[in-house]
């Protein structure tokens, strides 16, 4: 019935692969548990090598790595049932029930659902500050909320999907490191008229970063949104839908750039000074973004 899918890079996924086996043995359902390292360091080989001893738990090391896009459709294709149960390694289980719910959506052919994700109320570290700010801000929208708009709310960090729509869509691996590859996803599923169904059965997402790794992470993902808007032929549906996109366009239809590529630069200082600082705020994160990507 279900392939619950992990793609691992430096992570330690001994406890969410226990959770869920334990949950799926309770269950007493037909699945399997794959997880696939995607050329880790050494340290998390060995630590994640150990789930090996949990029945219908399969786990396989890369010699090289292959990117986000890649390792899903591998472990796509490794998937023998005909439910995928996507989750990136960086998550927690919330509660008992998680499988239980997913389960009620696996019926026929026509199935994607996106869970939610949330993220803890106790911040560990303050230099990871902004990561969780943006996440709790922005990552965070109740099923109701992201029902409004099904599609464009689609994230990778917790999905079902039939193998046969998984099978003919795949994820696109011309989009290089993080950054929008749901988003291209979703704009798949938009064309072949398929609506992604919202629940609220959210992971926790634990695996945070400092300000800096995020900020780097981010531009990786500005450029490639810049690459997606080109790939899609400059698709309007794509700019209603992403906020910054329709900032970048409304710049370019009247010529002002190049003027905000120069402030930008000249304020790019600042404003990575407040980011790395105690108490930043997410419209100057909005604002760097806008500012790098007139800078490409």
């Amino acid at each position: 019935m279900l392939s619950i899918c992990i793609p691992v890079f430096n992570y330690d996924v001994r406890l969410l692969v226990q959770t869920l086996h334990q949950q799926a043995e309770q269950l007493g359902i037909l699945y399997e548990i794959i997880v696939i390292d995607d050329d880790s360091e050494s340290r998390f080989k060995h630590q994640n090598s150990s789930i090996l001893c949990l029945r219908h738990v399969s786990y396989t090391e890369l010699d090289e790595n292959i990117g986000r896009a890649a390792i899903r459709n591998l472990l796509a294709e490794q998937a023998k049932n005909p439910y995928l149960l996507f989750m990136d390694c960086d998550a927690e289980v919330a509660d008992t029930d998680f499988l239980t719910r997913y389960l009620r959506y696996c019926t026929g052919e026509q199935v994607v659902c996106y869970g939610g994700r949330l993220y803890s109320h106790v911040l560990q570290h303050p230099t990871w500050y902004l990561r969780w700010l943006y996440g709790v801000k922005r990552e965070c929208p109740t099923a109701a909320i992201r029902a409004q708009h099904p599609n464009r709310s689609f994230i990778t960090f917790n999905f079902l999907i039939s193998k046969s729509i998984f099978s003919r869509l795949q994820f696109d691996t011309d989009l290089v490191g993080y950054g929008h590859e749901d988003t291209l996803f979703g704009y798949a599923l938009t064309q072949h008229q398929i609506t992604v169904q919202h629940l609220d059965n959210p992971l926790i997402h634990i695996g945070l970063e400092d300000s800096y790794s995020f900020i780097k992470k981010t531009e990786n993902g500005v450029k490639n949104l810049l690459f997606l808007y080109k790939k899609t032929a400059y698709n309007k549906k794509l700019v209603e839908d992403i906020k910054l996109l329709r900032y970048f366009v409304f710049l370019e239809r009247f010529y002002l750039k190049k003027l905000v590529k120069f402030t930008f630069y000249a304020l790019k200082t600042y404003l990575l000074r407040h980011l790395h600082g105690k108490n930043p705020k997410l419209v100057y994160f909005d604002i760097y973004k806008l500012g790098f990507m007139c800078s490409i």
